[in-house]
């Protein structure tokens, strides 16, 4: 479901719901806002809350997170056997509301950085150009 911007049909959902009930496993990724829609009510069948986020390290303004198992973000499991480092790329941030096994944590300095941020500040921005007879940016 590369770049998906619509929800999942409720019927898929529910076919995937029942297969990993059945014993199936799902490992759930969601890229950043849209496309994170495409899997929020698929997350939602297994109680995971998408943030239409985008999680941020105020040390790096390039977008990019590491995630290491020296620090204790990279967590371990089956998947990550023989990994040390992983780095992401934008993303989106979630919360799980059941038992579950992450992957990767975030660090403490890590925040969530919302796209209606940057259109506030954007219209904020204009409105303050406006008002000296300017033009944004």
């Amino acid at each position: 479901m590369a770049n998906a911007v619509a929800p999942l049909p409720s019927k898929e959902v529910a076919e995937v719901r029942d297969w990993v009930a059945g014993g199936g496993s799902l490992l759930l990724i969601a890229d950043h806002a849209p496309f994170d829609v495409a899997a929020t009510d698929l997350g939602k069948a297994f109680g995971v809350r998408f943030s239409s986020g985008v999680p941020r390290d105020p040390k790096d303004s390039s977008g990019r997170l590491l995630f290491r198992r020296a620090d204790g973000t990279l967590m371990d499991h089956a998947i990550t056997k023989g990994i040390n480092e992983v780095a992401t790329f934008t993303g989106t941030s979630f919360q799980v509301d059941r038992p579950s096994h992450p992957l990767l944590v975030f660090g403490l300095q890590v925040y969530l950085f919302k796209e209606q941020n940057v259109h506030q500040g954007r219209a904020a921005l204009e409105q303050m150009c406006l008002s000296l007879g300017a033009a944004p940016n």
